[in-house]
């Protein structure tokens, strides 16, 4: 079985396992496993952050206001910003100014 799993290029422990052999306690004391963040997809970083918000579990990064203050890189919008006047914004018709109607 080892020599199977290796072949296949996977960790023996997890064979022996999914044979019954072992239990995950075993494993877990035998061979504690570190994650690191690049082992997760983004969907499942998402979803940690959706279960610790719904769970009250959340950090005050997620929960708080951002403060802003004059080190911050995040500003507050302008009054006078007007995103239509943008010549590279999405319009919501299919029409947008500048291309020439394809009659």
């Amino acid at each position: 079985m080892i020599s199977f799993a290796r072949g296949y290029g996977q960790d023996p422990i997890y064979a022996l396992f999914a044979a019954g052999y072992l239990t995950h306690g075993e494993i877990n004391r035998a061979a504690p496993r570190e994650f690191t963040l690049s082992d997760f997809n983004d969907l499942q970083l998402a979803q940690e952050i959706v279960r610790r918000l719904d769970s009250g579990e959340a950090s005050p990064q997620l929960t708080e206001p951002v403060e802003l203050d004059a080190s911050s890189n995040v500003v507050p919008m302008r009054d006078d910003f007007n995103p239509d006047a943008l010549p590279h914004a999405a319009y919501p018709d299919t029409e947008e100014p500048g291309y020439p109607d394809e009659d």
